[in-house]
C-alpha cells in the first residue's frame, strides 16, 4: 500500500513555486534595502558637503575687514575641497550724519560646489562696520 501523502514517504520538501515566491520576496526586500541604504549615503554626502561650504563661507565672512578689503568691490578665489568662492561687499550710505564716524559695509559671501549644472550654492549675508577712513 502506496501513502497518499509524499510527507508519509520522507520524501518532503518545497515546491517549485514555493522557492521562487521566496526568492522573489527576497530580492523585493534586498531591493528596498539597497535603495533605502544608497539613498541615506547620497543624503550623507550631501549634508558633509553643504557643511564645508557653510564653514568656507563664514570663514570668509570673519575675514572680510580683517585680511578681506571691504571697498574691493568682488573678490573670488577658491576654497579646499574644489568649492569656489565670490565675496561682494557694498558701502552702505549713511542716512543722518553726512560725517559718520563708522563706515557699514553689506558683504555677501557665495560658496559654489559640485559638479552638477548648475553647481550647487550657499549664500550668507552681514554688515560689517569699520571706522570710517578720513
Amino acid at each position: 500500500m502506496t501513502p497518499a501523502h509524499p510527507a508519509a514517504t520522507g520524501q518532503g520538501g518545497f515546491s517549485l513555486l514555493e522557492v521562487l515566491v521566496a526568492f522573489f520576496i527576497f530580492a523585493l526586500v534586498g531591493g528596498t534595502a539597497l535603495s533605502a541604504l544608497s539613498g541615506g549615503l547620497r543624503l550623507a554626502d550631501s549634508s558633509r558637503d553643504h557643511g564645508q561650504a557653510l564653514l568656507a563661507a563664514e570663514s570668509l565672512l570673519a575675514r572680510a575687514g580683517a585680511d578681506l578689503p571691504l571697498d574691493a568691490g568682488t573678490l573670488r578665489g577658491e576654497a579646499a575641497g574644489g568649492m569656489r568662492w565670490e565675496l561682494q561687499s557694498t558701502r552702505l550710505e549713511p542716512r543722518r550724519d553726512p560725517r559718520p564716524a563708522l563706515d557699514a559695509y553689506r558683504v555677501g559671501v557665495r560658496v559654489f560646489w559640485g559638479g552638477g549644472s548648475p553647481p550647487r550654492e550657499l549664500y550668507l549675508e552681514t554688515v560689517k562696520v569699520q571706522p570710517h577712513a578720513r
